[in-house]
């Protein structure tokens, strides 16, 4: 009884520990300075014509 509670605490453990050294190997870190600037986004208004239904069956 003890035993299996030890066991699940270890594997837990185990896992834990594995998962802790893949993230620092993806860690990407910064790759250049460039910052977008917020006020000049070029997004799609939603009532644009390319939002627009299709004539004809759908």
């Amino acid at each position: 009884m003890v035993i299996e509670g030890v066991y699940s605490v270890f594997v837990c453990l185990l896992i834990g520990l594995v998962l802790s050294t893949k993230i620092e190997l993806c860690y990407g870190g910064i790759s250049s300075d460039y910052v977008r600037n917020y006020n000049s986004n070029g997004d799609m208004l939603l009532n644009s014509d390319v939002f627009q239904v299709p004539t004809g069956y759908n």
